[in-house]
């Protein structure tokens, strides 16, 4: 990887990062045109004072490094994905389940009701209602 570095006055410099295929793509043109790099780079940008300067090494080094840990990124991102679902998947179980308890309690209630018995499990219906309305 090289770094370019256009002059654009007497104190302002551009930097710019050029990867290893562009490298490649020019050290041809380079070849093909008798040039050398540093005037293919002036004659794209259009600009007489490119330098070219670098360690490439370190960048090879840095790039692997970038490397490894966007592999990381996207095998966490991946199970992160997956709960994400899983999480998805029993909310919406726990909202049928509460559907259907909600049933079975006003069930209870209308029997209870008939039957002239006390109402019960009023803390069964809130969370039951917590589970279908806040979940």
């Amino acid at each position: 990887m090289k770094e370019i570095i256009l002059k654009s006055g007497y104190l302002r410099r551009k930097h710019f990062k050029i990867d290893d295929d562009t490298e490649k793509y020019l050290s041809k043109i380079a070849n093909d045109y008798n040039l050398t790099e540093e005037q293919v780079i002036s004659l794209a940008i259009g600009n007489d004072k490119a330098e070219v300067k670098g360690n490439k090494n370190k960048i090879k080094e840095l790039r692997k490094e970038i490397d490894a840990l966007l592999q990381e990124m996207f095998s966490v991102e991946g199970e992160w994905s997956a709960i994400r679902y899983k999480s998805h998947t029993l909310t919406k179980d726990l909202k049928t389940l509460a559907v259907v308890l909600i049933g079975q309690l006003s069930q209870n209630r209308t029997l209870r009701r008939q039957l002239n018995k006390k109402p019960k499990y009023e803390e069964l219906r809130k969370k039951a209602e917590y589970y279908l309305f806040n979940v």
